[in-house]
């Protein structure tokens, strides 16, 4: 069913963090591949060490809003174990990560407060659009699926091998 436009939510695309241990990274890997088959991606990044946010390794991407039901469906058959946060994108990184949050997997704890420093100064402009995940949909989705990731591959530090 389409819902009218008047009608729709302030949700402008899809956020997932992919968790894993060290020793089932080539599990996460396996599943990066899987799903650039399958699915168009963007800003994307991937952390070998844990940090303020989050508690494990993982990677991360943003995809379509319509993709979420065959996402969610893929993701409950394919996760291997993994932890994995799916949360909507509407430009409230607390509410994102929390209350429009959904989990796949055994929940992490994650560095919410450190969260809200970051988000205090996206409002006050010290940090830059770039790190603004509503504002990366609308010039991402045009992106999605164009570009190939690898491990290691980070958007928001200079690229070191991300191929077309």
């Amino acid at each position: 069913m389409n819902v009218p436009a008047s009608q729709r939510s302030n949700i402008l695309g899809w956020h997932c963090h992919i968790y894993f241990p060290m020793d089932r990274r080539d599990v996460a890997v396996r599943l990066n591949e899987d799903i650039q088959d399958r699915f168009g991606i963007w800003d994307y990044r991937w952390m070998d060490r844990a940090n303020f946010l989050h508690p494990t390794p993982m990677f991360r991407f943003q995809f379509k809003r319509e993709d979420l039901p065959d996402f969610l469906e893929y993701m409950t058959l394919n996760r291997d174990g993994l932890s994995i946060l799916i949360h909507a994108i509407s430009g409230d990184d607390i509410v994102d990560h929390t209350e429009h949050a959904m989990w796949l997997g055994e929940p992490l704890s994650l560095g919410i407060e450190a969260l809200r420093e970051i988000q205090a100064k996206k409002r006050t402009g010290e940090l830059p659009p770039s790190a603004r995940p509503e504002l990366q949909v609308a010039a991402g989705a045009t992106e999605a699926g164009k570009i190939r990731y690898a491990p290691g591959d980070d958007q928001h530090v200079p690229a070191r091998g991300r191929s077309n």
